[in-house]
């Protein structure tokens, strides 16, 4: 997914990763609140959402991590 606007300046690629931008047809990650997304947009030029990774899948990546390096 391309995003339309530029990222922010302050979104550094050592601290931060985009997986990408919601189209319209996109279905929305849990917790996603469409109405501060668009306020968001409208003042600022940019929404920021964070994901935060289940118990489980942090159990897949540490374990996909550990089977990569052995």
């Amino acid at each position: 997914m391309a995003t339309e606007r530029p990222l922010p300046g302050f979104l550094l690629p050592e601290q931060w990763l985009l997986e990408g931008s919601l189209g319209p047809s996109d279905p929305a990650p849990p917790g996603f609140r469409e109405h501060a997304a668009v306020t968001g947009i409208r003042l600022n030029g940019f929404y920021l959402f964070q994901r935060l990774r289940t118990m489980h899948e942090l159990g897949q990546t540490r374990n996909t991590t550990r089977n990569r390096a052995a």
